[in-house]
Order: C-alpha cells, then structure tokens, then sequence
C-alpha cells in the first residue's frame, strides 16, 4: 500500500513537470526534484532486478552525465574549481531519474503526453498573452518574465511540433475525433505563440519536421519519400509568403547574413551580424585552449586579443564576454574545450542514433520526441539551450520519454 501511494505521487508530480514550466517561474525545477524524490523512494522500497550487461541502459545515463563529467574532468585538468558551473548542470542527473520511471510506465506516458502537451501550449498562451508578459523585449514580441523571446519561441515551437506528429498518428489510423481537433488547435495556437515572440530560433527545422509527419503516414517508400521534401519545401515557402511576421524576419536575417563582411572589417550591429561575429569569437578563444577550455571567464586574459580587434568591436567582445556566444556548441568547447564539444555532442547525437536505429516509428513516443530533438538541436546552432536550468530539466525530461519508449530496452523492475 506504501509503495502504491508513493508511486502515485511520483506519476502526479513527473506529469506536471512540462505542464507549467514555461508558464510558472522555478516550476520545472521544484515539480522535477520533487518528482525525483517520490521516483527515489520507489527504487528505495521497491525491488530492482537490473538486466545483466544492458549496455543501453548505461550508454543513456551515461548521455545524462556527460555535462556534468565535462565540467568535472575540465576543472581537474585545469587545477580550476568552481561549484558554480554546476548549479545549472547538475539537473541533467535529473534525467536518469525520469529515464528509470518512464522505463516503467512509458505506456501510460504514451496516452497522456497529448493531454501534457495540450495543457502546457494553454497555459503558456494564458502567461504570455493575460498573466505575466514581458515588455522588455520591444513592442509585439511575445514573452513572459523570466524567459527570453528566443528561447520561449523555440521552446513553444518544438511542444506544437511533437503534437503535430501525434496528429500524423492519428491520420494514420484515420482516427477522426474531437481529440483529433482539439490536437489540431494547440498545434496551431503553439505556433502562434512561436511566431508572436518573432523569433526564427528553431525553425529552420520545420521542413525535416513536416517530412517526418508525412513518413509517419506512408511510409517508407520512394515515391512517398520525394513527395514528403516537396512538400515540406512548399509548406515552408507558403508559410514564408503568408506570414507578415516569418516574412519579415526572414528576409532581415538573409539581408544581414549577405552583407556581412566575410572578406574583413566590422560587422554592423545587427541581430545576424552581431552572433555571427560572437561565434568567431568563440572559436578563437577555443583554438587558444582547445582540451580543456577556459571556465566560465577564463577567456578574459585573451578577449581583446590583437587577432579579434580585426572583425569586432569592443561591444560585442563585451557581449562575448557578458552573454556568451549564441550558440551552445561554441559556448560549451569555449569553457570545456573538446569535453564541453562531446559533451554538446552526446546529449544530441546519441539520442538522435538511438531513435534511428531502432526506427523512429517504432511508436509514436519516439517520433515525437525525435522532431522535438531536431528543434532543439537547430536551435543550439544559434542560442545557449541549456544556459539554464530551466531548460536542461526541460530536454532531459523529454528525451528521457523518447529513450525509455524504444522497444526490447526494458528495465525489469519488481514492486516498482
């Protein structure tokens, strides 16, 4: 009876992660430990039976610890320690935790995630529109408090898009009830949100998203497959020439992109100029320590080096220097050198594999985490995602569904 009552609180406080995440300050992080609490007393009292050599299972905690041992080994080689690296980082252990649970009830998971994801666009819109949107950001770009537009836009897009590939599902077993457009709205009201906080952060991988949507309806068959790249290049071009506000930003990107001065001198300050030059930055300051890296700020001895007063200026140094480099790769090799690299590398690459591998159709779990991943991955091109602790819990938890949902992977557990 104990175990049963603990086992509920575990499932009530792990659903609701997502749930308000992006729409309560500090939520994601105390539901997520709370919920790790209620998961540990389930290991604690319950009794587990670990699969001998499961050498899956290890690879996956092993892609969960990867930041934290890159910050850990990077400290050690450069005789540098700071607790405060951690603070964020620490929350991807989290994810082992989410990853044991889901391997239990992954099928309950399966039924419910449409009912999270639904919940979480609504309270999101309710945040951002009517409760507490930020103004700091300029006139029309929707936001709230604690989050930045970038990262709301990506975030909110990638919850539309693991929807939109449930709706494939459903297409394909042509099961045409009202959940099926009530899927249909969050979907569309996810992508308002995305487009209203007027950032491209993410979107980039619409086309490899709507390609997976129509595979998951015919299939893998030749004919199919060029219809599905046709398709999605003529969706992404009918979404560029209908919306005022893609349009809009598009075309300034292409604009700032094209006239940036690749042959030398400085960039104007612009959105596209300023980021290009901020990863410049970033692969200088790595090239200077490319093994383990500079820390946090260890890069200041270098930061206005004579080889980077060639193409930047002292406002965008500072900018490298205060906000880092637009882009997780560049910012995680800037302050753990290569570990930081592979760490970047394996919390993306590996689970991406593993969902290949194994056929991202195996279930719908795995197709909707897997476009979720491609989101997030395009999006780490161009923006720290996992700058926060927000957003490490955020992906940990997602890719913790996928990876517990592939078939023939299974922990056994007795009384869990």
């Amino acid at each position: 009876m104990k175990i049963l009552k603990i086992q509920e609180a575990a499932k009530f406080f792990i659903l609701l992660v997502p749930v308000f995440s992006l729409s309560i300050p500090h939520w994601g992080s105390a539901a997520s430990i709370v919920a790790v609490f209620f998961i540990s007393l389930c290991l604690f009292f319950g009794k587990e039976n670990w699969r001998k050599n499961d050498i899956f299972d290890f690879i996956v905690f092993f892609v969960f610890s990867a930041y934290v041992l890159a910050i850990l080994f990077s400290q050690i080689a450069r005789n540098d320690f700071s607790y405060k690296a951690y603070l964020e980082h620490w929350r991807w252990l989290l994810g082992c935790f989410f990853y044991l649970y889901f391997r239990k009830f992954s099928s309950v998971m399966e039924k419910k995630i449409d009912y999270i994801l639904m919940a979480a666009i609504f309270s999101n819109c309710i945040a951002s529109f009517f409760i507490m949107p930020s103004h700091q950001w300029g006139t029309g770009r929707k936001t709230i408090e604690f989050i930045d537009p970038i990262a709301y836009g990506y975030l909110n897009f990638s919850l539309a898009v693991m929807l939109l590939i449930s709706l494939a599902f459903d297409f394909k077993k042509r099961d045409f009830g009202i959940v099926l457009f009530a899927k249909l709205s969050f979907v569309v009201l996810g992508f308002f949100i995305s487009i209203m906080t007027q950032s491209r952060t993410g979107w980039l991988a619409f086309p490899v998203v709507f390609f997976v949507f129509l595979f998951v309806i015919y299939g893998f068959k030749l004919r199919w497959i060029v219809f599905s790249f046709v398709a999605s290049v003529l969706l992404s071009v009918l979404l560029y020439f209908s919306s005022d506000i893609v349009h809009s930003r598009l075309d300034t990107m292409f604009n700032e992109l094209y006239s940036y001065p690749w042959s030398g001198g400085i960039a104007d300050e612009t959105s596209v100029g300023i980021r290009i030059t901020l990863q410049r930055l970033g692969f200088y300051y790595f090239s200077q320590s490319p093994f383990f890296g500079w820390g946090d700020k260890g890069y200041l001895v270098i930061k206005d080096s004579p080889y980077v007063l060639g193409f930047s200026s002292q406002s965008q140094r500072d900018i490298a220097f205060d906000a880092l480099f637009h882009s997780e790769w560049v910012t995680q090799s800037v302050r753990y050198g290569l570990l930081g690299f592979f760490a970047t590398s394996i919390v993306f690459l590996y689970p991406a594999f593993a969902f290949l591998k194994n056929g991202i159709l195996c279930n719908k779990l795995t197709a909707m985490v897997f476009v979720f991943l491609i989101v997030n991955l395009f999006a780490s091109l161009t923006y720290e995602t996992f700058d926060s602790k927000l957003f490490v819990v955020f992906y940990s938890y997602f890719i913790a569904v996928g990876l517990s949902a592939i078939p023939n992977r299974r922990l056994n557990f007795s009384n869990f």
